[in-house]
């Protein structure tokens, strides 16, 4: 995510509703809007807290996995006694959002309301990165270099950030939530009636100590141009006759199908010397993509989900569309599917040369399960760091709307056990080569990880 891009999704939110659950973490964007204000009743928000909870307990596989049931709702409890006779539709998410965080189920979540006073105040500006529970400016601006620590934004400290962003960040384990958290501390610093300008205090990579007084950017204002976003994939080449395939996103099926094929006839008419596929930004999208991309550089047999455990309700079944096997099921009950191995199918052309795969915090949902089958079944190696969200998740959401908020919330309605059938492994996926930059590499905006594996495309190890 881009410096904006804190800014940017809570705008798409605003504008778009809950899709900004699959919005890509990249980029700002240009939003020129007044947006109301949205002061909520106690009464209104009490009832959609139980509305929500009854909705995810009809549609989630199991709410508990990571939380017992009886402290789950003795927190549920607890916060909707502490609701105020008002509040900010933005001060609500954040009651909900708290809660869903507790389920440590990455697909389970609430999204930024559309309509917000929030929308109107002066927001922190500047996109941090977490490393080692430390803060760290993402990209120079505003008087702030990249690679900045941040110690304290207004007398919070560092640690007490980080803590708040905790709370608010929904991931299956700890590591990832420290990744995610800095993502939620616009919101922290508003709800805490902190406003631009910011008063920051930091020290550089040398240790010097950074003082600067940074501006806020209101959300409802306009905001510089937009960048143009990335696309979804692209095939370029290296030194060294190496391709290079980034596949930032596996939402365009067709698209995909046709690029891959093409791409697929350039590395072998100029003989490829390796191929270096690149998911370390990659949200996810339809493990169909995967597919398409694994049999135009493998033969081996592999499958990458071992058992889907699938949530019938009656909720899911007006969303479902034409599947006659859930559609017909009892809700309440539990759809149970099993897969195999398989070889891929034939395809021509197929690059058989050598292949490798990056991966990183940000290789999330569908982008995971490819690398998990790819880690399973050994198809290829895995260079960089570890995913954030483990193979034996929660994920396939159902999206609906609190019917007197109109806050937009999803939940997950299936499960999913890891390529190998291992369903007790807690751990993300694993590179077999582990690279994690240092705060200096990164600063200086070395990519230590595709170094490795240009090394690795030379020497083979």
């Amino acid at each position: 995510m881009r410096a904006l891009g804190i800014i940017g999704l809570l705008l798409l939110a605003a504008c778009r509703g809950h899709q900004v659950a699959e919005a890509p973490q990249g980029g700002s964007m240009q939003v020129v809007a007044t947006l109301a204000s949205a002061e909520l009743g106690q009464q209104a928000m009490q009832l959609d807290l139980d509305d929500w909870l009854a909705t995810l307990t009809a549609v989630h596989p199991d709410p508990y996995t990571r939380i017992g049931r009886a402290q789950f709702l003795t927190e549920f409890q607890a916060a909707r006694a502490a609701v105020p006779v008002k509040a900010d539709a933005l001060q609500f998410y954040a009651t909900v959002q708290r809660l869903a965080s507790r389920l440590h189920d990455s697909h389970t979540r609430a999204h930024y309301p559309r309509a917000s006073r929030a929308y109107d105040d002066a927001w922190w500006p500047i996109e941090l990165v977490a490393r080692d529970g430390r803060l760290f400016v993402s990209a120079t601006e505003r008087g702030l270099v990249r690679g900045t620590e941040i110690t304290s934004v207004s007398r919070w400290s560092a640690a007490r950030l980080m803590q708040a962003g905790l709370a608010l960040s929904n991931t299956e384990t700890n590591e990832a939530a420290q990744h995610e958290a800095p993502v939620a501390l616009g919101v922290v610093l508003w709800e805490a009636g902190v406003r631009g300008p910011f008063q920051v205090q930091g020290r550089s990579l040398s240790g010097a100590a950074v003082s600067a007084l940074v501006e806020g950017i209101v959300p409802s204002g306009e905001n510089s141009p937009p960048e143009e976003e990335p696309k979804d994939f692209s095939l370029s080449w290296l030194d060294g006759n190496v391709a290079l395939l980034a596949l930032r996103s596996m939402g365009d099926v067709d698209g995909f199908a046709s690029f891959i094929e093409d791409a697929t006839e350039q590395l072998e008419q100029k003989a490829a010397r390796a191929l270096i596929v690149d998911l370390r930004q990659n949200s996810g999208g339809n493990t169909t993509v995967g597919e398409l991309l694994l049999e135009r550089v493998t033969d081996k047999p592999y499958t990458m989900v071992a058992e889907k455990h699938w949530r019938v309700s009656e909720e899911y079944q007006a969303r479902v569309g034409e599947n006659e096997e859930y559609l017909d099921a009892t809700p309440g009950t539990t759809l149970h599917y099993r897969w195999q191995a398989e070889v891929p199918r034939v395809v021509s052309p197929r690059y058989r040369g050598p292949v490798c795969f990056l991966i990183g915090p940000d290789t999330q949902s569908s982008a995971m399960m490819l690398a998990n089958g790819i880690e399973d079944f050994d198809l290829a190696p895995l260079i960089g760091e570890p995913t954030s969200s483990p193979p034996n998740y929660f994920g396939e959401v159902y999206r609906f709307e609190l019917p007197r908020t109109g806050l937009g919330v999803q939940a997950s309605v299936a499960r999913f056990v890891r390529a190998n059938g291992d369903a007790t492994n807690p751990n993300p996926v694993q590179p077999d080569i582990r690279v994690v930059p240092t705060i200096e590499q990164w600063a200086r905006g070395e990519d230590a990880v595709m170094a490795r594996a240009l090394e690795w495309a030379r020497t083979g190890k």
